[in-house]
């Protein structure tokens, strides 16, 4: 079976842990792997270098000034 080129997963924090962890213990290499999610703390403090190289979407960050109009806010974000 050959992996894909790319993965682009839309997960909850913890859904995003396992598909991470089931990935990696397959031993599937995929040239690009994004999960929505990765950006939480939480994300990196489970998995630890098993979450190297896994990218995001950074919508959220603390540093980032723009007008929200749409989904939850950074605020609401990092209080789920």
């Amino acid at each position: 079976m050959k992996a894909p080129d790319a993965l682009i997963v839309g997960a909850h924090l913890a859904t995003a842990q396992i598909f991470s962890k089931q990935l990696a213990d397959a031993w599937v290499y995929v040239k690009l792997v994004s999960i929505n999610t990765v950006t939480i703390p939480d994300y990196y403090g489970a998995l630890g270098v098993l979450a190297e190289g896994i990218i995001a979407p950074s919508e959220w960050e603390p540093g980032v000034k723009y007008k929200h109009d749409f989904g939850p806010s950074r605020e609401e974000f990092y209080i789920a």
